[in-house]
């Protein structure tokens, strides 16, 4: 009961980042390294926390053009009067947002991933490491605690994990014991996640294909758009058959009307239809199938 207590004060406190936010040490920021090493910033008596995720709470942000939607996770570090490494592991694009309470010092922290990992709330200044399958660092990591995570933080801060932190709920999970209810929060003001809002203003996965929708960018496909790409499929692969008279349109099927941009996080397999003289949407189409009328072919 004191830690669900605890964990309402928190998302009333963080997630609505009404808390106490500090001006970075340094405004130049910390510049990763080009390998995996953060070793000599986690010198001494230093614990180190992992908190791993596969995914976490969709946001409305943007990290990664992908077919997967940015998730946030909300850590909050209650280890007063100890240094704290940092170590994180996701799956899907995640957003670690860091907090921390009085006299905790954040020595370095580290997020590893499948796809793209980012760390906010956290000074600019201070030594980070933010890594994925495809940057080629080979840093390694794992959403679920094995020994790949210890591996991890030897290679990355030359120390063993002390704890694993298991996350709370799929948005929060915190480090160290349950906070008191007066118990102030401290983060970056400049390093928040909003910084990775879309700057076009653009939503992600089906937000993004009901606004198309409303902007006219794209419509509902009918049976007559799929009977039209059936006929143009048959005359040319199999001319001498007649024309096909019914069509029946694939569930969550468009026609794009004009210049559109595939929003990201399409998990749901859509089907789009390119009619001749529209141009070719921008974006990722991974798990959506899409029918050109001008190159006359399924791509």
């Amino acid at each position: 009961m004191k830690r669900r207590h605890a964990l309402i004060i928190f998302l009333m406190f963080f997630s609505s980042w009404s808390l106490a936010q500090k001006d970075d040490a340094d405004h130049r920021g910390f510049e990763q390294p080009f390998g995996c090493s953060l070793a000599e910033y986690v010198q001494g008596d230093v614990e180190v926390h992992f908190v791993g995720a596969y995914s976490a709470r969709e946001v409305v942000y943007r990290i990664e053009e992908s077919n997967h939607k940015t998730t946030q996770m909300d850590i909050l570090v209650n280890l007063p009067g100890k240094k704290v490494a940092l170590l994180f592991g996701g799956y899907d694009p995640i957003i670690w947002n860091v907090g921390w309470t009085a006299g905790t010092q954040i020595v370095a922290v580290a997020a590893t991933g499948h796809h793209t990992q980012v760390i906010t709330g956290v000074d600019k200044s201070t030594p980070y490491l933010a890594t994925s399958r495809d940057d080629g660092r080979g840093c390694g990591g794992t959403h679920e605690y094995s020994d790949e995570v210890q591996k991890t933080s030897m290679k990355i801060f030359g120390k063993p994990v002390t704890k694993n932190d298991e996350r709370d709920t799929n948005a929060v999970a915190m480090v160290g014991p349950v906070i008191r209810e007066n118990t102030q929060i401290i983060s970056s003001k400049t390093n928040t996640p909003a910084q990775f809002a879309a700057k076009d203003g653009a939503r992600a996965g089906q937000d993004g294909l009901d606004d198309a929708l409303k902007a006219g960018l794209i419509r509902l496909a009918t049976g007559d758009d799929m009977k039209a790409w059936l006929n143009l499929m048959q005359k040319k692969y199999d001319p001498d058959k007649p024309p096909m008279q019914v069509g029946i349109a694939p569930r969550n099927s468009y026609v794009v009307l004009k210049e559109f941009t595939y929003p990201p996080g399409l998990s749901n397999s859509a089907t789009f239809f390119i009619p001749k003289g529209v141009p070719k949407p921008g974006g990722f189409k991974e798990n959506c199938t899409v029918y050109n009328f001008n190159t006359e072919a399924a791509e």
